[in-house]
C-alpha cells in the first residue's frame, strides 16, 4: 500500500522548500494550493497528505500523477474527525477511548486501503476513486458504532 519508511527526518527550517524535500511522505497541513502546477515538477515525495484543504491545485494533480506520487484528498485525510463524532456520539453508550481509538483505526485503515488498492489497480488516482466511492455510500442512519464495523 503505502511505501516502508526507515527513517524519518523533520526540516521545519525549510518552509518555503519544504516540498522539494526527497521524502516518502510529505504532510501539507497549513495552506492551500501549496503545490501548484508552477511547483509540481519540484515533489520529489512518494506520497502527499493533505491535511490542509485544497492543498494541491487541480491542475498540479496531473503532474504529479505523471511521477507517480499518490496525493491523497484532503477530505480522506481529514476523515476521521467526521469517524470520532460517529464513534463517541453516534453510539448507543458511552465508549472507552480505546474504543474510539481503535474505531477510528479500523476505519481509516479499511477505507484508505481500499482506494489506494483500487486506484493501483485501476490505474485511477486515490482522489478520483475516492470520489467514486463517496457517490456509491448508502448512509443507514440507523446504524450504530460497535454493532456492525463500516
Amino acid at each position: 500500500m503505502l511505501p516502508e519508511i526507515e527513517d524519518s527526518k523533520l526540516y521545519p527550517e525549510d518552509t518555503g522548500d519544504s516540498i522539494k524535500k526527497d521524502v516518502d511522505l510529505l504532510v501539507l497541513a497549513a495552506i492551500e494550493n501549496t503545490i501548484t502546477a508552477q511547483n509540481a515538477d519540484s515533489v520529489s515525495a512518494k506520497v502527499i497528505v493533505q491535511g490542509a484543504n485544497l492543498a494541491v491545485a487541480d491542475e498540479a494533480k496531473p503532474i504529479l500523477k505523471k511521477k507517480n506520487i499518490i496525493v491523497l484528498p484532503s477530505y480522506l485525510s481529514g476523515a476521521g474527525g467526521p469517524i470520532s463524532m460517529n464513534a463517541l456520539f453516534g453510539a448507543n453508550r458511552i465508549p472507552l477511548a480505546t474504543e474510539v481509538l481503535q474505531h477510528i483505526k479500523m476505519n481509516m485503515d479499511k477505507i484508505t486501503k481500499n482506494i489506494l488498492e483500487t486506484a493501483s489497480k485501476t490505474g485511477k488516482t486515490a482522489e478520483e476513486i475516492s470520489d467514486i466511492f463517496i457517490s456509491e455510500i448508502k448512509i443507514d442512519s440507523k446504524k450504530k458504532p460497535y454493532e456492525e464495523e463500516y
